[in-house]
C-alpha cells in the first residue's frame, strides 16, 4: 500500500510592503496595499492544499472562504481547533494571537485585517470604553461579514484607491459589527459619536445591506 504524500509546506518569507506575503507562499491574486486603504487590508489568494507554520499579527484577522469547501485545522494560541469550512464561512482571529494552519485541498480566500487603531475607536465612540476583548472564532456563518468582503474585493477590482470614502464606510461598519458580535459581553450600542459623518457612514450601511445575497 502506497503512502499517501503530505502537502507541500509553503515557503514563507517577508517583504515590508505586504504583510500578507508573510503567511503564504504566493502573491495574492488581488491586495489593497497599493489603493490607499487606511483601516483596513485585503488580500484574495487561490492556494493548494498546504500548511502554514505559525505567525501572528498586529492586526484582527478575518478569513472568508469564498471557494469551494475545504477541511482546516488551526492551532490558536496551543489550542487546536478543526473541522469543515463550507463556501462563505469565515474564521476570526484577534491582533496578536499566535496562530498556525493546515488545509487539505485548494481553496479561494478572502482576507481582510483591520487595524487596531480602528476597532479601539468604535469601542470607545459605541460604548464609552476600550475594555472589551475581541475573541476568535472558528468556522462562523455570517452572511453580512461575508457580503462585505465580497463587496470590498469588488470596489477593489473596479475602482481601486478611488473608493477611500466607501471603504472606510465598510470598514467602520464591520468593526462595529465585530464589536456586537464577537465581543466577550452583550452590549446595548450608544448613539454613533465621531468618525464619519451620520449620513455617509449610512450610506454605505444602506448599500451594503441592499446587497446582501
Amino acid at each position: 500500500m502506497s503512502q499517501q504524500q503530505a502537502p507541500e509546506v509553503p515557503e514563507v518569507y517577508s517583504t515590508e510592503d505586504n504583510r500578507f506575503l508573510d503567511i503564504s507562499e504566493r502573491s495574492p491574486l488581488l491586495v489593497s496595499n497599493s489603493s490607499g486603504w487606511s483601516e483596513i487590508d485585503l488580500a484574495s489568494f487561490d492556494l493548494p492544499a498546504a500548511e502554514m507554520p505559525e505567525y501572528s499579527i498586529d492586526r484582527y484577522a478575518i478569513g472568508i472562504n469564498i471557494g469551494q469547501g475545504f477541511h482546516l485545522e488551526r492551532v490558536l494560541e496551543e489550542t487546536l481547533q478543526e473541522g469543515f469550512i463550507p463556501p462563505g464561512t469565515s474564521c476570526i482571529c484577534p491582533s496578536y494571537y499566535r496562530q498556525a494552519y493546515r488545509w487539505d485541498r485548494r481553496n479561494q480566500i478572502i482576507y481582510l485585517n483591520l487595524k487596531s487603531e480602528l476597532l479601539t475607536r468604535q469601542k470607545i465612540a459605541l460604548l464609552k470604553t476600550d475594555c472589551v476583548e475581541l475573541i476568535p472564532h472558528f468556522a462562523v456563518q455570517d452572511p453580512l461579514i461575508y457580503q462585505i468582503g465580497l463587496s470590498l474585493k469588488a470596489e477593489l477590482e473596479t475602482n481601486g484607491s478611488s473608493s477611500d470614502i466607501y471603504v472606510e464606510s465598510a470598514a467602520t461598519f464591520l468593526a462595529v459589527h465585530l464589536i456586537k458580535n464577537y465581543s466577550t459581553r452583550t452590549y446595548t450600542i450608544r448613539n454613533y459619536v465621531g468618525g464619519l459623518p451620520q449620513h455617509k457612514l449610512r450610506n454605505a450601511i444602506d448599500y451594503i445591506q441592499e446587497n446582501l445575497s
